[in-house]
């Protein structure tokens, strides 16, 4: 009986060990956590109450409250903050060549919306002209007189008539944003003494442009300034907390992707005006735009995966900027009349 009851405390007191000892490493873990690159603030607060000052090393201390691996796991999993953001941005260091390619990559969509939007004759549809050439010449027909609003210049000898609005809005957001990117992925992505580019002033400003451009891209979607107005405010915010201190990128991420969201919203629930030609429209944005998203997760290609994200996403400003040609028909009639003076006087 006694020999039983032995074995029993000897058990209960290696039990006891074992626990202490357990304790005692995941309280050494969690020291360690705290220079970790994904820790929390949560999990830094602990960490400097646990170290306590030097007022303190004299005074007992409790033992550090159990906290199961499975959760020190999730605790750093739902942490998107970095305290090192050399350590993060070398996660997915790239190459001199592959940052140049970045930069370049970003230029095309940009030349492309310049060359679109000062050139009439690109975005009036070659029948439009054709029908405004025979109501400025039929009988019910006034001629060059008709027309208001045309436009001769020798600085952009094929600008005919400013593009809508909407579709102004679409160019003027992408051609913004060329000139932030191309710096941050040409300069300082290469340069040496810029060891911390995640937070570098140049890639806040890539991402606040991004989201200027989404605000604007809003109203090209949906030709309504209130609806711009709600959207600017969103990315406005938006640009309030990349200009924060502390980096937290999955929060940026989500929002990026917010924005995308809004600006092609319209395109979905504006049905009654846009009819089928919107549905279709939002459809091949996110195909092409979930295409690019892919490439940029994934990583297929390694350091070259970015350059395929841009080159992928080229045509996205082309898709909405027809979009929005096509919801602007009396817009485009006075454009094609416009054009169709200039040819008749060129003959």
């Amino acid at each position: 009986m006694c020999q039983g009851k032995d074995e029993t405390t000897s058990l209960i007191r290696r039990g006891k060990a074992l626990l202490l000892l357990r304790r005692r490493n995941v309280a050494s873990s969690s020291d360690e956590d705290c220079s970790s690159e994904d820790s929390s603030s949560t999990s830094a607060a602990s960490c400097d109450s646990s170290a306590g000052s030097d007022d303190d090393k004299g005074k007992p201390r409790t033992a550090p409250k159990f906290v199961s691996e499975p959760s020190l796991r999730a605790l750093k999993k739902a942490s998107f903050k970095i305290d090192d953001p050399v350590e993060y941005s070398n996660k997915r260091q790239m190459s001199v060549a592959q940052e140049r390619a970045n930069a370049l990559s970003i230029i095309p969509a940009s030349f492309y919306c310049a060359y679109y939007l000062v050139t009439t004759v690109h975005w009036v549809p070659p029948e439009i002209v054709s029908e405004a050439q025979n109501a400025l010449n039929g009988a019910g027909g006034k001629g060059p007189s008709d027309v208001n609003g045309c436009i001769s210049s020798w600085v952009f000898p094929y600008l005919r008539y400013l593009p809508p609005p909407t579709v102004l809005a679409i160019g003027v957001g992408t051609i913004l944003h060329t000139p932030a990117s191309f710096l941050y992925h040409w300069k300082y992505c290469t340069d040496p003494n810029v060891p911390n580019k995640i937070d570098h002033w140049s890639r806040r400003l890539d991402q606040c442009l991004i989201h200027f451009t989404g605000a604007l891209w809003s109203y090209g979607t949906s030709a309504s300034l209130s609806y711009f107005t709600l959207n600017l405010l969103y990315n406005l915010d938006c640009i309030r907390l990349q200009c924060q201190p502390a980096i937290i990128p999955r929060r940026n991420q989500v929002r990026i992707l917010l924005c995308v969201v809004l600006y092609t919203a319209p395109l979905v629930f504006m049905s009654n005006e846009f009819g089928e030609e919107g549905l279709l429209t939002f459809l091949r944005f996110w195909k092409v735009f979930l295409w690019g998203v892919f490439f940029f997760v994934a990583y297929p290609f390694g350091g070259w995966s970015h350059t395929m994200f841009h080159l992928v996403t080229i045509s996205l400003p082309a898709i909405l900027m027809s979009h929005a040609v096509a919801n602007a028909s009396d817009w485009t009639m006075n454009a094609a009349k416009c054009a169709a003076v200039s040819s008749s006087q060129s003959m």
